[in-house]
C-alpha cells in the first residue's frame, strides 16, 4: 500500500457540502448597517460571499460553485438568491463561468476584509457523520494536462443517479468535485491528484446508508473517469471514519469488491 496515504489526513467536515452557511439570527441590524456602510452589502449578499470565501479559505484553493449547489447548502429562498448574486456579479464580486460561480480578486478582498472587520461565529458540527474513504489510482503514464482538463470538463456540472453537484475546488496539482443527494442526506467528494491518485469520499450520518452507496458511488464515478481517459483505475484501500476518527472494520473491508 502507498505509505502516502497512510499518512493522509482526512477531514470530513471540511467538505464543502458540511460548512456551515452563516444564518440570519447570526447577523443582528447593526452589522448589516455596517456592511451596508462598508461595502454596500445586503444581508443575503454577505450570506452568499462569506459561504464561498469560506470554502475557499478552508479548501485553499479555487472554488466554483453551481447555482443549484448554493440554492441546496444556502438558507434562502430561490428569487431572493437570485438577486444576491445578481447583485454580486454586477459588483464584481463574484462571476459566472462554466459549472457555477467563482470569487473574483475583489470578492475574496471584500470576504477577508469583512472577516477581520466583522469575524465569523464559530460553529460546531453535532451530528453524528460516517464517512466511507476509497483511495486508488490511475494505471498508467502521470495524467498530462490535457487529460485533467478532459476529467474536468467532463465532471464539471455532471449529475448521476440522485447526486447533484455542487462544487469544484482547483489546486495547484489537483482538483475535487462535490455532489449531494437530492434529499442532502449523502454528500460525495472525488478528489483528482497530485499525479494520478484518487480519492472518492461518501458522508452520511446513518451507516447502513453510506456502506450500501459507498460502491454503488465507486463503481458510477470510476466508469465516468474510465470513460473520459481510456485508462483503468485501481483502488488500493478503503477506510471508514466515525466524525474525524478512522474506526477499524476489517471484516467490512473483507467484503468490499473494489471497482476498476
Amino acid at each position: 500500500m502507498d505509505s502516502h496515504f497512510d499518512t493522509l489526513e482526512f477531514d470530513p467536515f471540511i467538505q464543502p457540502n458540511l460548512i456551515q452557511p452563516l444564518e440570519t439570527r447570526d447577523i443582528s441590524s447593526s452589522l448589516i448597517s455596517d456592511l451596508y456602510r462598508e461595502e454596500q452589502l445586503t444581508q443575503d449578499e454577505y450570506i452568499v460571499l462569506d459561504f464561498i470565501g469560506t470554502i475557499k479559505e478552508k479548501k485553499s484553493g479555487d472554488v466554483i460553485m453551481s447555482f443549484q449547489g448554493i440554492k441546496r447548502l444556502v438558507s434562502l429562498h430561490q428569487a431572493k438568491l437570485t438577486k444576491a448574486i445578481n447583485r454580486l456579479c454586477s459588483k464584481d464580486m463574484l462571476v459566472k463561468v462554466e459549472g457555477g460561480y467563482t470569487l473574483t480578486s475583489m470578492g475574496d478582498e471584500v470576504f477577508h476584509r469583512l472577516t477581520h472587520l466583522f469575524g465569523r461565529p464559530s460553529k460546531s458540527f453535532q451530528k453524528e457523520l460516517y464517512s466511507f474513504v476509497t483511495k486508488g489510482s490511475v494505471q498508467g503514464p502521470i495524467l498530462t494536462y490535457d487529460q485533467l482538463e478532459q476529467i474536468s470538463n467532463g465532471l464539471i456540472g455532471k449529475w448521476f443517479d440522485k447526486y447533484r453537484f455542487t462544487t469544484k475546488i482547483s489546486k495547484e496539482n489537483s482538483f475535487e468535485f462535490n455532489w449531494l443527494s437530492t434529499n442532502g442526506s449523502i454528500s460525495v467528494t472525488l478528489q483528482v491528484g497530485p499525479r494520478n491518485e484518487l480519492t472518492i469520499s461518501t458522508s452520511a450520518s446513518i451507516y447502513s446508508v453510506v456502506q450500501n452507496e459507498s460502491q454503488l458511488l465507486i463503481n458510477s464515478i470510476s466508469q465516468m473517469l474510465e470513460s473520459l481517459i481510456d485508462a483503468p483505475i485501481i483502488f488500493l484501500s478503503h477506510q471508514i471514519f466515525q466524525n474525524t476518527h478512522k474506526i477499524s472494520q476489517e471484516a467490512e473491508y473483507a467484503k468490499f469488491n473494489f471497482a476498476g
